[in-house]
């Protein structure tokens, strides 16, 4: 018998705890379930204020261009009243064309037009533009002191006043030509 009462209360022993186990998963399931309609529920929310934002950006774009629009209105009507710069110039370009024409087949002169000899695309560009201050005149080697300084120098000096590779030959080849 005793060993029946211990059974027994080994298995209610088990049952309460597996009830309060039971409940335990119930109210974590409850927990879950209220924790996703929050988050549903801020979704929705979410989603209606982007529509509400979507709405108002659209309305401030439209008011946007309408005051642009209207602006440029403004602006144009100040500019050319009544149309003058299209209407009223067009129309004088015009006549003037035709003024031109009757005088031409009136006089017994034919006009020829001039063509340049060369255009400024064939003309030769100077190699040595000035681009700032004129280059000191440099001294020529005479071949008794030290080349390497003198080279510096040369060098320092092309770089200030920024020579090209053909610019320093032309310089350099003038410097060491010997003293008349």
């Amino acid at each position: 018998m005793v060993q029946k009462n211990q059974k027994l209360e080994v298995i209610l022993s088990v049952e309460v705890r597996e009830e309060v186990l039971m409940n335990k998963v119930e109210e974590q399931a409850r927990l879950i379930d209220s924790s996703r309609e929050k988050s549903k529920s801020q979704q929705e929310d979410l989603e209606l204020k982007d529509q509400q934002y979507a709405t108002k950006v659209q309305k401030l774009e439209e008011e946007y261009k309408t005051k642009t629009f209207s602006k440029l209105v403004e602006t144009t009507g100040n500019l050319a009243p009544d149309n003058v710069y299209r209407s009223k110039i067009i129309q004088k370009i015009d006549e003037d064309k035709t003024a031109v024409k009757i005088e031409e087949k009136q006089s017994s002169v034919s006009t020829v037009k001039s063509t340049p000899k060369t255009t400024l695309d064939e003309r030769p560009i100077s190699r040595y533009r000035n681009e700032g201050p004129i280059a000191p005149k440099l001294a020529t080697f005479d071949g008794k002191s030290e080349w390497k300084p003198y080279y510096l120098q040369f060098i320092h000096i092309a770089n200030k006043y920024n020579w090209d590779t053909q610019q320093k030959l032309d310089k350099l080849i003038e410097c060491l030509r010997e003293k008349l």
